[in-house]
């Protein structure tokens, strides 16, 4: 990955992760790319954002790309969804980032399950590996 990553870099391409299956702590960290000390231009995340009970997914970009994107409401229309602005699903991901911040369900995650990446006990302070 750090390969790919110091590749797009070298060519001006977006660097961009899909962190459906892996985002959300499953894998030990909020997002996998953080084991690897990566640093993405945009994240994709779903199914965990909503508990599994909303479908419900974002995209998470850096300042310069949202930016870029959405500058003035004219770019912005165009990157629009069909199924964008669901005010029931955007609440169940906002409720669900309140529960993992407000039960610090990271650190929990960190410190009860085994994490099989380099460097993932690093970046979990309750960590006893």
């Amino acid at each position: 990955m750090q390969k790919a990553q110091e590749l797009c870099r070298k060519t001006s391409t977006l660097f961009v992760l899909d962190e459906v299956q892996t985002g959300m702590y499953r894998t030990g960290t909020f997002l996998a790319a953080h084991q690897f000390g990566l640093r993405p231009d945009m994240v994709v995340l779903a199914k965990a954002l909503s508990g599994g009970l909303m479908p419900v997914s974002a995209v998470l970009m850096t300042d310069k790309v949202y930016h870029a994107v959405y500058s003035s409401l004219k770019r912005a229309i165009v990157h629009t969804s069909t199924f964008s602005e669901n005010s029931l699903s955007m609440r169940a991901g906002l409720a669900t980032l309140d529960v993992l911040e407000r039960e610090d369900l990271g650190r929990a995650r960190c410190s009860s399950a085994r994490c099989f990446a380099p460097g993932c006990a690093a970046d979990c302070p309750a960590s006893t590996w």
